[in-house]
C-alpha cells in the first residue's frame, strides 16, 4: 500500500476516520472500500465522535452491521475488562482495531503488535505532529517515512496502554476499564 492513512477533518471524527483507515490498511486500495459505507460512516458522526458515546452508540452498531455485510468484514466491539483481553489476542496479520483513548474521549487505529508493543495511527495531527517518546512508554513518528510507509505515526508500550489513569500526560493510555472499548475489525 502506498498510499498513507488519513488523518480526520473534522474535530470529533476520530472514530470514523480510524474505521475507513482500518478499512484502507487491510484492503490495502482506496478503490476496493465501497462509497456506501463512507456515507454511512459519517451520516453517523456524533460531537463526541467516539463509538462509546451515550445514545448514538445503537446507530453505531448498526452502521457496523451493516459495513461488516457490505464488505465481507467481521466487525466485533468489546469494552470493559473484555477490551484489553480481546486486543491481547488480536491476529494482526488479518485485522486492525479501532480503540478508544483517554477514557473514551479519543480514538485510534492498531494496526500491528511487536512484542509489548501495539502500532498504530492517530488519526488527529495536532496529537503526533511533534516527534516526541516517553521512554518505554510510547513514541511518535509523525513524518511519513519509507519504512513506515504512512501506516504507522505511534508506538506505544502495552504497560502504558493499559494503564487505567489517562490525563493529558499519559498520551495513549486507555484509562478507566469501565470507559475502555474497541472495535476489531478482521478480514473474513
Amino acid at each position: 500500500m502506498d498510499q498513507p492513512l488519513s488523518y480526520q477533518t473534522l474535530p470529533s471524527s476520530c472514530w470514523v476516520t480510524s474505521v475507513i483507515n482500518g478499512l484502507l490498511f487491510l484492503y490495502r486500495d482506496k478503490n476496493k472500500i465501497p462509497g456506501f459505507v463512507l456515507r454511512l460512516l459519517h451520516s453517523v458522526l456524533t460531537d463526541e465522535g467516539v463509538y462509546s458515546s451515550g445514545p448514538s452508540k445503537a446507530d453505531w452498531e448498526i452502521v457496523l452491521n451493516a459495513i461488516a455485510q457490505r464488505c465481507n468484514m467481521k466487525i466485533r466491539s468489546f469494552s470493559e475488562e473484555d477490551a484489553e483481553q480481546q486486543l491481547e489476542n488480536v491476529d494482526f496479520s488479518k485485522s486492525v482495531v479501532v480503540c478508544d483513548i483517554g477514557a473514551g474521549t479519543h480514538s485510534v487505529l492498531i494496526n500491528k503488535k511487536i512484542g509489548d508493543w501495539y502500532y498504530g495511527f492517530d488519526p488527529d495531527w495536532d496529537s503526533v505532529k511533534a516527534n516526541r517518546h516517553m521512554d518505554n512508554e510510547y513514541e511518535l513518528f509523525p513524518q511519513v517515512n519509507e519504512r513506515l510507509r504512512g501506516k504507522v505515526n505511534f508506538k506505544v508500550h502495552k504497560t502504558h496502554l493499559f494503564n487505567q489513569r489517562a490525563t493529558r500526560n499519559r498520551k495513549f493510555a486507555m484509562g478507566a476499564v469501565s470507559k475502555r472499548n474497541i472495535t476489531v475489525i478482521s478480514k473474513a
